[in-house]
């Protein structure tokens, strides 16, 4: 197992999640110009993965709490109580708690909002559009807009 691998495993019984990012987890958990891991975890279990990420220095990581008010605490909430999984250990929001966590980040951490398409795509995910009756009511989607 790679070093990323082993922090996983080691966090794998705390409740968190990776909250953004994630797509080339387990392999990297750099995406762009992203280079850190970014992890949400109940109150209670943030000073144990602070002191399991102590023994992987080499490993930039940002991690939250309910406690830092870093979202909403409905979202926060959402994100922890129905996680999906990457391979065994990996831990990620599902697509509705992923879309309001990133939407959140984007409008209120953010200038310039860099999470655009990714927001649109997790949006079309969550509601599929669907082609009204009225031939009146537009229908644009495609991936030119």
């Amino acid at each position: 197992m790679t070093r990323l691998e082993n922090l996983f495993y080691d966090i794998k019984d705390l409740l968190y999640v990776v909250q953004r990012n994630f797509e080339n987890l387990p392999e990297t958990y750099v995406v762009g110009e992203h280079d850190d891991l970014d992890l949400f975890c109940a109150d209670e279990n943030k000073l144990p993965i602070l002191a399991i990420l102590s023994k992987y220095p080499e490993i930039k990581a940002d991690v939250r709490s309910a406690k830092d008010k870093y979202y909403p605490e409905h979202i926060g909430q959402m994100m922890l109580e129905d996680r999906d999984r990457i391979g065994i250990f990996i831990f990620v929001p599902n697509k509705r708690g992923h879309f309001f966590s990133l939407f959140y980040h984007n409008a209120v951490h953010k200038k310039g909002n860099p999470y655009g398409e990714k927001l649109k795509q997790l949006f079309l995910e969550n509601f599929p559009p669907v082609k009204c009756v009225d031939e009146g009511v537009g229908y644009y989607i495609d991936d030119t807009d």
